[in-house]
């Protein structure tokens, strides 16, 4: 639009000016052939994929509808290439499929998505129905849990699914689902997100989708491990090679006492997930541990794992930790209760650019982490060479409450040469290292440097600190670097505004 009223400003005043020369010979949209319209139209779409409603976005008015009301030539170029355009009909609880549109429209793929609605009254039931009745089409589902109530929507998902790629079933409550889901044939499928569901009621749907990229399990039990190893979520994550991101919850134990039996496995019956790179988990140590008796996952780059009971030791996590490849020599942690047993634990590797983040281990406990830091981390401690001690917002945090479990994870990084430390955290940390009590060398043998980040991590410019503040946290640190000067290993103290983390800590 702007190129044409430019066009035409210049032509009014060549006019206005007396000029008779004919304009120059132009170039219309029109002529360009569709190879290059399919690349502009790839652009366009493109510019959507980061938008968090980009299956909503796209298939609608501001999407692909936009460039089919063009012309006809346009209309044909998109509707012709919907697998490259990655064009669908979106059937929504506001947006009911209609068959004038299923009529007129080539057979484009279908995406069914009722996430968002409560489906009360006979009418909503129908439209949730109909949307479903062409499993051929059909290469996206997301749904409720209350709508599985329906009969209607269970017999319309009792039946095989050949396109369907993603399947997402949200329930804010304990949710049953249907052993005869997809008649077991959902060959396509690739990214299946369940909420609040029993593993019995998902280990058939688990057999039969071996090629998921994709698996997000909530589940309501913490009994996913049984005496038949055939039955067990380890068996499914097993036979998924594909498998690329996996976030596992596990809700509440059966009881205070309820424990998972751990089979014993040979070094042969580990299965590698060569392709996994993202896998989060939430749960109880015996879980997790049945898990990882029988995985391994040397690629990941990112792992976090949430456990919410104690145990003594894990050789599984350990086991697994260590088969990660990488060097980690920074570790961070951030601090979110009054003591380390609820910080979240980071190691990371080397970090290049923000296109290129760190590679990323976590491990939160919700008990005492004096003896199971170690065990858990293993070798990895020994070769950081950067702490990172952070305080997120409205947290509570005292180093006296557990001194012992923060000298037991200190002794362990005997490479640390730099010491970075949030603002929140200036005279708490020099209080802890001052009064100790232990011989200066024992812990951070290695350390060089003290870095006090004088920014917070929300704020875009470091607040000023005064002469007293800075005074203060001085002497509270001298007690220390007077010690380590002492024994011939300096440590001098600086001071940083920068509000951006530096690497590798994006």
């Amino acid at each position: 639009m702007r190129l044409t009223r430019a066009a035409t400003r210049a032509l009014l005043d060549r006019r206005q000016g007396g000029s008779l020369e004919p304009s120059p010979p132009t170039t219309t949209i029109d002529v360009l052939p569709e190879d290059v319209l399919l690349e502009i139209f790839g652009s366009y779409r493109q510019a959507f994929e980061q938008e968090p409603r980009y299956e909503w976005i796209w298939n609608s008015k501001n999407g692909w509808f936009k460039l089919a009301h063009v012309c006809r030539k346009w209309r044909c170029v998109v509707l012709s290439s919907s697998s490259r355009l990655h064009v669908r009909l979106l059937f929504t609880s506001r947006r009911p499929p209609r068959a004038v549109v299923l009529t007129r429209l080539p057979p484009l793929p279908i995406v069914v998505d009722y996430s968002e609605a409560t489906i009360q009254t006979l009418k909503e039931q129908n439209r949730a129905t109909a949307a479903l009745r062409y499993p051929n089409r059909a290469c996206g589902i997301a749904i409720k849990g209350s709508h599985l109530l329906s009969d209607g929507v269970r017999r319309a998902l009792n039946r095989p699914f050949p396109i369907l790629e993603s399947f997402k079933l949200h329930s804010g409550y304990r949710c049953e689902v249907p052993t005869t889901i997809f008649r077991g044939s959902a060959p396509s499928l690739r990214r299946l997100h369940l909420q609040n569901v029993t593993f019995p009621s998902v280990s058939q749907l688990l057999s039969s989708t071996t090629g998921l990229v994709q698996l997000e399990l909530d589940l309501d039990t913490d009994t996913i491990v049984c005496l038949s190893p055939a039955a067990s979520l380890l068996t499914h994550l097993q036979a998924m090679p594909c498998l690329r991101r996996l976030q596992l919850r596990v809700r509440r134990l059966t009881s205070p006492t309820t424990s998972i039996p751990v089979f014993p496995t040979r070094a042969a019956d580990v299965v590698p997930l060569l392709r996994l790179t993202h896998f989060q988990f939430s749960g109880s140590t015996a879980c997790f541990e049945a898990l990882a008796a029988g995985l391994a996952a040397s690629f990941l780059q990112d792992l976090e794992i949430k456990l919410n009971d104690y145990s003594p030791t894990f050789p599984h996590l350990s086991r697994f930790i260590g088969d990660v490849e990488g060097l980690f020599f920074a570790v961070r942690v951030d601090i979110t209760s009054g003591a380390i047993d609820a910080a979240l634990i980071s190691m990371l590797t080397h970090s290049h650019s923000i296109d290129e983040p760190p590679r990323r281990i976590a491990i939160q406990n919700g008990m005492t982490w004096s003896v199971q830091i170690g065990t858990a981390f293993g070798a990895r401690l020994t070769t950081a060479e950067q702490l990172f001690l952070q305080r997120p917002e409205q947290s509570v945090f005292q180093f006296h409450k557990d001194p012992i479990a923060w000298r037991g994870f200190f002794e362990q990084l005997q490479n640390v040469k730099i010491l970075r430390v949030g603002r929140d955290l200036f005279l708490k940390v020099a209080r802890f290292l001052s009064n100790s009590g232990e011989p200066p060398l024992l812990l951070l043998p290695a350390l060089e440097e003290i870095e006090l980040r004088l920014a917070a991590a929300a704020p875009s410019v470091a607040p000023p600190i005064s002469d007293v503040e800075r005074e203060e946290v001085l002497s509270t640190f001298s007690a220390f670097i007077a010690a380590r000067q002492q024994v011939g290993h300096p440590v001098r103290i600086s001071w940083n505004a920068d509000p951006a983390l530096p690497s590798p800590y994006w």
